[in-house]
């Protein structure tokens, strides 16, 4: 019976993965198992919105965002309180130059129009015959003319510094 060479324990990112950074996919850079070196690592989720894949690093068995793996490859480990945004709103978008590592309140700066918005603009909603802005968290103000509570958001969203993609469609 033929004995198989147990892969060594990897340590860190690039022991697993090569990045293509034209492409921004991740690239097993070794066979393991199923896993054929130069193939694509990782899947999209069911939800359709990241790329993840299970592996192994110095001995645990766990699953990855792979826009996490990335980063860490290129720039080093993620502080805690930090996450990274997909600049452009496109998850399985894990060009490096689409990536950045910022606050969780910074990334939801970065959101898109919600599905269930009326207004057609974040943080402005209909409400007694008016509007109400919020942003940040916070109540910026009310107007009954829909143009001056568009300015009020889009002046909050400046003094706050929003992504100019919030807000996308």
């Amino acid at each position: 019976m033929a004995r198989f060479k147990k892969a060594p324990l990897a340590e860190k990112w690039s022991d697993l993965f090569d990045y293509d950074q034209s492409t921004g996919f991740l690239l097993w850079n070794t066979t393991r198992g199923r896993s054929l070196k130069g193939s694509r690592a990782g899947s999209v989720k069911s939800d359709g919105r990241y790329i993840t894949l299970q592996t192994m690093l110095n001995g645990v068995r766990k699953r990855h965002s792979a826009h996490r793996i990335i980063w860490e490859m290129l720039n080093g480990k993620i502080p805690k309180n930090l996450c990274i945004d997909h600049i452009d709103g496109n998850g399985l978008n894990n060009k490096i130059n689409n990536l950045r590592v910022v606050s969780l309140s910074i990334n939801q700066r970065n959101s898109k129009l919600a599905k269930n918005n009326k207004t057609g603009l974040n943080g402005v909603s209909r409400h007694s015959g008016g509007y109400t802005v919020n942003a940040g968290g916070n109540y910026i103000g009310y107007s009954k003319d829909f143009f001056e509570a568009c300015c009020y958001r889009k002046s909050a969203e400046l003094k706050l510094n929003y992504h100019a993609n919030n807000g996308r469609i």
